[in-house]
């Protein structure tokens, strides 16, 4: 487990806007709440916007934040950060859809304490329209997920 005095200036300030701008309004160790909450909000907050044509932009979760938009990389960047640093375990899942686009979007693991299995948390896919929605199996000729490891 990481430290809150390992934490970076980033991931202080990603805590805050967590504490202070995602999650006021859920209680304290309701990981589901917390977790449907952070959905909610970059559902709301953060706009679909897809990079330049031949150009890959990944900014920080801080940079997305300001600017208020980017592609599915951008959005598990963000969800991710922001659920590592309130101490959730995270990771992300690539697929490849029937439709001929590759598409990748976060994962986390619940509950915080006895993590069990992962929850999609796709809020770039049109038909997501909850927490835990994702594009159907059957409809991927190719999907993989991985864990992040943020070290401690």
């Amino acid at each position: 487990m990481v430290s809150l005095s390992a934490l970076n200036e980033q991931g202080v300030r990603l805590r805050q806007i967590a504490i202070q701008e995602i999650l006021p309004g859920t209680k304290d160790r309701d990981d589901l709440a917390q977790v449907k909450a952070v959905f909610d909000w970059v559902k709301k907050s953060i706009r679909y916007i897809e990079d330049p044509v031949s150009l890959d932009f990944y900014p920080s979760a801080l940079v997305l934040y300001s600017l208020g938009g980017g592609d599915c990389d951008d959005h598990v960047v963000f969800i991710c950060s922001v659920l590592a640093v309130i101490g959730f375990t995270v990771g992300c899942k690539v697929i490849h859809a029937d439709t001929g686009e590759w598409h990748i979007y976060p994962l986390v693991w619940l509950p915080k304490n006895a993590p069990e299995g992962p929850m999609a948390l796709d809020t770039t896919w049109p038909g997501a329209k909850n927490a835990g929605d994702e594009f159907p199996p059957e409809r991927c000729s190719y999907s993989r997920s991985w864990i992040f490891n943020f070290g401690g």
